[in-house]
């Protein structure tokens, strides 16, 4: 079981000057859910999604309003539809696409950075009444900084990292993923070939010895 709760989502959570909403255990994993579904957050770290769906906010509409219109300047935000059913419309010189969105599928380009006006591809229209789920470009940023900063801190932790420059540190911070293990399991075994580099956030570790009697070498936390 992983508790996303706790370690860097809490850290960001806490340093980023943003009204936080609290969430019911069933929502923050429908949310989660939604979000793993769609392909942009496929590589984000579950930590920071936490920290995102806790910065996200409900919105609500009725049967016939329009959510975003094709071609007009909108302030860049990602939805997640909790409840109705909406219809993505485009219109192209040939023909008109239209998707039918359900709960659970997702919606916005916050992920993309724009140096001049941005308008909407696409219009959404509710086809009943909707409530759905929202981050918007400036918070999605502000939490994605602070969670960089985050993980800054834990390289800092490390002597050998202070030595590299500024943007190998960058690149370091990118590749740098949380992962969640339980009492008893194993990180690495004696034998396995190593291809991971490890910092122990939160926690502790034993060093053991397999071919004594598991016996503890390190003790580490």
């Amino acid at each position: 079981r992983e508790r996303e709760r706790n370690g860097l989502a809490i850290q960001v959570t806490e340093a980023v000057d943003v009204d936080f909403v609290v969430k019911s255990d069933a929502v923050t994993n429908f949310l989660m859910g939604a979000m793993l579904r769609n392909s942009k957050f496929k590589d984000f770290d579950r930590p920071l999604l936490s920290a995102l769906i806790q910065a996200m906010t409900q919105v609500l509409f009725v049967t016939d309003d329009t959510i975003l219109s094709q071609g007009e300047e909108w302030d860049k935000t990602f939805y997640v539809l909790e409840s109705g059913e909406l219809n993505l419309v485009e219109d192209t010189p040939d023909k008109q696409e239209v998707i039918n969105l359900s709960p659970g599928d997702s919606f916005g380009d916050i992920m993309e950075h724009y140096d001049y006006l941005h308008y909407a591809e696409s219009t959404v229209k509710c086809q009943s009444n909707c409530s759905l789920w929202r981050i918007e470009q400036h918070l999605f940023d502000a939490v994605r900084i602070k969670y960089n900063e985050q993980k800054l801190e834990l390289l800092d932790g490390v002597p050998s990292f202070k030595l590299l420059n500024a943007n190998h540190r960058t690149l370091l911070v990118d590749s740098l993923k949380a992962i969640t293990l339980l009492a008893g399991e194993y990180i690495i075994r004696q034998g396995e070939m190593g291809n991971r580099f490890y910092i122990l956030q939160e926690g502790t570790v034993e060093v053991i010895d397999d071919k004594n009697n598991d016996k503890v070498i390190r003790q580490m936390g």
